[in-house]
């Protein structure tokens, strides 16, 4: 083993051209600062990004214009906290949400328009969660869901405050699975298609 060590320290010292490229490319960018071409970059600044600190990943933002909404007390297998943030909820780095109830709708239309105009395409999934609390709201749902298509969002309904509580649980939960639980299932055994069904 010594023998080794010893070999490899002789075979440095009889590779002149190693330590003569390794003494030039330091000798050359040694002197890099000194040239006139060498500038300085300028103090990098903190970034702003909508993306969320790795600290809050494990809860959902909300924002505390949802402070007395009854789906909060809802969401109980996951943390929630109050944040400022532009959409109503967060839910993961990417997924945000937009609560609206129909009665709302109904008395403000140009609410809706006003929130997106705000939150802009800062999240690659956007969820328009409604709130159904009135007795026809067929009119109201073909508005909301012409906005969301094309405005890029998912449009979630929920009959009650239980309801969209879980929905926004759900999104958070199901963050970082893989579609393997979604996706269709090919089985090509009989008895598979059988358990499948049940």
């Amino acid at each position: 083993m010594d023998n080794a060590i010893e070999n490899a320290e002789d075979s440095d010292d009889e590779c002149p051209t190693k330590q003569a490229k390794n003494m030039s490319f330091q000798t050359a960018f040694s002197n890099l600062k000194k040239s006139e071409f060498f500038t300085d970059l300028p103090a990098s600044k903190p970034e702003t990004s909508t993306a969320i600190s790795s600290s809050r990943t494990s809860t959902v933002l909300v924002s505390p214009k949802q402070k007395g909404n009854p789906l909060l007390k809802f969401i109980t297998n996951v943390l929630w906290e109050y944040s400022d943030i532009v959409p109503d909820y967060v839910m993961g780095k990417t997924t945000c949400a937009l609560f609206l109830s129909i009665r709302y709708h109904q008395l403000n239309p140009d609410y809706i328009h006003e929130r997106l105009k705000l939150l802009g395409n800062a999240y690659n999934l956007r969820v328009l969660l409604v709130q159904i609390d009135v007795p026809e709201p067929h009119h109201a749902l073909k508005h909301l869901t012409r906005i969301s298509i094309l405005a890029d969002l998912t449009i979630m309904l929920a009959w009650n405050a239980e309801d969209a509580g879980k929905i926004i649980e759900t999104y958070k939960i199901y963050e970082n699975k893989p579609p393997d639980n979604i996706m269709e299932r090919s089985e090509t055994a009989p008895y598979q298609k059988v358990i499948i069904i049940y």
